[in-house]
């Protein structure tokens, strides 16, 4: 994982951590919510993004959605 974030101009959160914990614990598909990542800009539709690389899969790969919305790590 190089990095997560979730949030919107309002404020916004560094969820590396947190997206990492998911992926060691098997999860590949990840929902943006304030259920998942908390609520850093309460009343304000937020984003999430993420950068990460793959073992034996060259480059940085990118996932990104609106809240409510669902990403997979393929």
């Amino acid at each position: 994982m190089i990095g997560a974030v979730y949030g919107a101009e309002q404020g916004s959160e560094d969820v590396t951590t947190t997206v990492q914990e998911l992926v060691d614990s098997g999860v590949t598909k990840i929902t943006a919510d304030d259920n998942t990542f908390g609520d850093p800009a309460p009343g304000h539709l937020k984003n999430f993004g993420m950068l990460y690389l793959l073992l034996g899969v060259p480059g940085v790969k990118a996932l990104s959605c609106q809240e409510g919305e669902t990403v997979e790590i393929t």
